[in-house]
């Protein structure tokens, strides 16, 4: 029901110190709580633009609310398996990806289901987010790069904060 996106499969010299960079535009179908969760090798951070605070994060154990912008969460390195809860109304929101591969294997999964869920075993509703057709939530738009393509030459997390930046 869920697929991971991997990256690698004796390809390790082609994916080191690479990112992806994730913007769409997410349909909640009913006001409730839902439940985030990213698998990630190596780290990540999910933003959902417009949202309240996520109210609690489970997993890997460094995995973060970041303080100073609480709609998103982190991690920092290394293979993660986190979920973040929160309250969300009814409607579209804008929502923020990113993951990196500083070396090794590299995947990554976005993932979610309603509910306040602690572990993956809680649930079998659990949907890529995206794979309308699997209940998954729905991509209102599709994304129509830029004429140019930018140009991602440096990215950072600040481990204190937790702040992300491109540039």
């Amino acid at each position: 029901k869920r697929q991971l996106f991997f990256l690698g499969a004796g390809l390790d010299a082609l994916v080191d110190d690479m990112m992806v960079v994730a913007k769409a535009r997410i349909a909640i179908p009913t006001t409730g709580t839902y439940t985030f969760g990213v698998n990630a090798d190596d780290g990540f951070a999910l933003r959902i633009v417009g949202a309240n605070a996520f109210r609690r994060i489970s997993g890997t154990a460094d995995a973060a609310i970041d303080a100073s912008q609480p709609n998103t969460i982190y991690r920092t390195g290394g293979t993660a398996s986190v979920r973040a809860v929160i309250d969300l109304q009814a409607g579209e929101y804008e929502v923020h990806f990113a993951f990196y591969e500083r070396g090794g294997t590299a995947g990554f999964e976005l993932f979610s289901a309603a509910g306040d869920l602690t572990n993956e075993a809680d649930s079998t509703a659990w949907r890529v987010v995206g794979h309308a057709s699997s209940g998954g939530l729905a991509l209102v738009r599709q994304y129509v790069p830029p004429a140019t393509p930018p140009v991602v030459s440096d990215f950072t997390i600040n481990p204190a904060t937790g702040a992300f930046s491109f540039s």
